[in-house]
């Protein structure tokens, strides 16, 4: 084989590779950084509409809890006291849990 053909079929192979793993890391949720320090930005699959979303602190006290209507949503924290929260995806048996710490 020529080298081009080489280098085009690694490309290829590299760009499937990265393709098939950030498929299956996302799990169709993924928590997006926001230039504000205080806003958390979840991103969902059309599958999460109508799932629960809950603010839970360290102490396990449920802030706020919310129905997800569209596949984003912000949530801003910049009322609340420091320290460390969870937000928690609920819908049917899935759960989905993504940690937030307020400086």
């Amino acid at each position: 084989m020529n080298k081009p053909k080489i280098i085009i079929l690694t490309i290829a192979l590299l760009v499937i590779v990265l393709s098939v793993t950030a498929s299956a890391k996302s799990e169709g949720i993924s928590a997006v950084k926001s230039k504000h320090s205080s806003l958390f930005v979840l991103k969902t699959d059309k599958k999460f509409i109508g799932a629960t979303v809950e603010i839970v602190s360290s102490s396990g006290e449920v802030i706020t809890s919310h129905t997800l209507e569209k596949r984003k949503l912000f949530i801003d924290f910049k009322d609340v006291e420091q320290g460390s929260y969870t937000v928690r995806l609920t819908k049917g048996n899935e759960v989905r849990e993504f940690n937030y710490r307020k400086i």
